[in-house]
């Protein structure tokens, strides 16, 4: 079933949607003073229960809304019940209450409200802070350095500029709130949340408990009411893309511990991947067997190997055994990641070590200082010491908040993690390694959620992983590893190898073995659409995915001449998961309506049209 289609709000000169139990997108004009508002309810493992919501009443009209609801949380043996009650007035205060009660006893490591607070207005910006001791004092929000621990803490309110004789002022009520940068596990915004993280977790919450807590957001100086006029997207092929650089090196993770079918080899071998990722535990006994696996694979499909090397507090030893197996197994390494069985960062002896063992076997540059967990582990350990060529992490989407509209915002984020980076670490490549649309189990803390997400199987998934691309290729990442395995519902094919899923299509597209590449995103509010640019030995490549779910009217001017289009989108979405060489098969014939190389094209709701063009 689908999911109720957000309502739109007005709050005098405010805009905002009103997306199952959270508000979003609030806007000033063309400016987003706040991402959202939701409620988040944590367990003890830091997994965010979901709710059901029932009895929605809304009320609105040009000016103000008032709407109210309940909502339930109802898994993992928590049950917690709160209505929400939200207000909107002709003035510009918008008001959202929570009334909370336990219906079980459980443990939690968060409830409460969570504020994000966007990017492109507050990075860098300066704001005043109301402590909860009553004070104030002036403040600043972290810049191009992603700050590793909460930035501003014991919080009453605060506020900040959205343009000259206007500000946004936020209060808070209910709990001691703070503020943390959320560009360390890749999202796009600043999060003011409730429980501050300097208090003992997890916390007991016995039945009957009541919790209420209430944020106001208001806009203080001489707000006016205006009309908003989002520009239908342009993308000039001379222009809007800048800087060609080249392609990042893509691969796919390979689980070792099933065997691939047939089809799948052969379909991996004409996808032009330039690597697989493979994790090894050195400290079991089947070291042998697991890398005569990875050469065996790599043999088949024509590709190189990236090895995640899980190493323990015994490190020498398995570095040692590992050492001596590759010098006996075929493996076509391309890169070693140096991890700790349990995500850590590892210590500078272990990657020191590791770069000892394997001189003359490897490339310097292929050593590589890693982490499983997100990058935040990176940041709060630096400054990084020991020998390593290239830093790794993994990346995903949907550490705190897991809908569409977020997934594909957090792109922003993704960007800002990589740039920075590639500064903690002196300038050197950065790998991404995996890429997964949803966190994966992490076998160190399998109470944990992850794993598959059905969207990986849609045009969803399609659509993010073009605006992935695009984010790698503005940032110039070294390497990008995607998903967990190959095929099954964490890859890109099937497990018997028959379909493919529609970001296999994104893969095989023309990137992977381009000359050079470029990249965009229409401005706009939230990204609209991802293109990117790739130029071939026969001309040009252009990929264009549509980020939201409604169709979207592209303008493309300055096209060099004819050419072809074939669209991946809800009308062949089911020949697509059956053609291996689907672009191929329904590309049409592309005429510029003008003669200044001028074409409209509609993108429907996350679909990925390619346009092959002559040089």
């Amino acid at each position: 079933m689908n999911a109720p289609a957000p309502i739109p709000l007005r709050a005098g000169p405010i805009r905002l949607l009103f997306d199952h139990g959270m508000l979003c997108s609030v806007y000033y004009g063309t400016v987003e003073v706040v991402r959202r508002i939701y409620m988040a309810l944590r367990d003890q493992h830091w997994n965010t229960i979901p709710y059901s919501i029932d009895n929605l009443s809304v009320e609105r009209s040009n000016a103000s809304f008032s709407l109210s609801f309940d909502a339930r949380h109802d898994a993992a043996g928590i049950v917690f019940f709160w209505h929400g009650a939200f207000e909107g007035t002709a003035e510009g205060v918008v008001t959202v209450t929570m009334h909370g009660e336990a219906k079980s006893t459980f443990l939690r490591n968060r409830i409460g409200w969570c504020v994000l607070h966007p990017l492109t207005l507050c990075k860098g910006l300066h704001c005043t802070l109301e402590k909860y001791v009553g004070s104030t004092e002036k403040a600043r929000f972290p810049g191009n350095v992603i700050s590793p621990h909460p930035t501003f803490v014991g919080l009453r309110g605060m506020s900040y500029p959205v343009e000259s004789e206007v500000n946004c002022s936020l209060r808070f009520m209910g709990d001691i709130f703070e503020t943390e940068d959320q560009r360390n596990w890749t999202d796009a915004s600043f999060k003011t949340y409730s429980t501050p993280h300097s208090l003992p977790i997890p916390v007991e919450v016995t039945a009957g408990k009541r919790l209420d807590q209430q944020v106001t957001i208001s806009l203080v100086g001489a707000a006016k009411t205006t009309k908003a006029k989002p520009a239908a997207p342009v993308i000039d092929f001379k222009n809007s893309f800048i800087g060609d650089t080249r392609p990042p090196r893509l691969g796919l993770g390979c689980s070792l511990q099933k065997p691939l079918q047939r089809d799948v080899t052969e379909k991996l071998s004409a996808s032009g991947l330039s690597h697989l990722r493979f994790d090894v535990n050195p400290h079991r006994n089947d070291l042998d067997a697991e890398l005569s696996r990875v050469a065996s694979v790599c043999g088949r499909i024509g590709c190189e190997a990236e090895v995640a090397l899980h190493l323990t507090a015994g490190f020498q030893k398995e570095l040692a055994d590992f050492t001596a197996t590759l010098r006996v197994c075929d493996v076509p390494l391309c890169r070693l990641l140096v991890l700790r069985i349990d995500g850590t960062v590892p210590p500078p002896e272990m990657i020191d070590t590791a770069h000892r063992r394997l001189a003359g076997l490897i490339g310097e540059a292929s050593i590589t200082l890693a982490t499983g967990r997100s990058f935040v582990e990176i940041n709060r350990a630096l400054p990084l010491n020991g020998f390593y060529g290239a830093l790794c992490f993994p990346a995903t989407p949907q550490v705190h908040t897991f809908d569409d509209r977020a997934v594909m915002e957090n792109l922003e984020g993704l960007w800002e993690c990589i740039s920075f980076a590639r500064t903690v670490a002196n300038r050197k490549p950065i790998v991404v390694s995996p890429l997964t649309l949803r966190p994966r189990k992490d076998p160190a803390r399998p109470q944990k959620n992850g794993g598959a997400d059905p969207r990986q199987q849609e045009l969803f998934g399609a659509a993010w992983l073009t605006g992935v691309l695009c984010v790698c290729i503005q940032s110039e990442l070294h390497s990008l590893t995607c998903f967990s395995d190959v095929a099954g519902p964490e890859g890109i094919i099937s497990d018997d190898g028959t379909e493919q899923f529609p970001l296999f299509h994104v893969l095989s597209s023309g990137i992977t073995d381009a000359a050079s590449v470029s990249a965009c995103m229409t401005a706009g509010e939230g990204p609209a659409v991802a293109a990117v640019k790739a130029h071939t030995v026969s001309g040009y490549v252009l990929l264009l995915s549509n980020m939201t779910g409604t169709t979207t009217a592209l303008t493309l001017t300055g096209l060099p001449g004819n050419g072809s289009i074939a669209r991946l989108d809800a009308s062949t979405v089911l020949r697509a998961r059956l053609e291996t060489s689907f672009w191929e098969k329904t590309r049409q014939p592309l005429v510029p309506a003008t003669p200044g190389g001028e074409y409209a094209v509609a993108l429907q709701p996350y679909g990925v049209t390619r346009i092959e063009l002559p040089s």
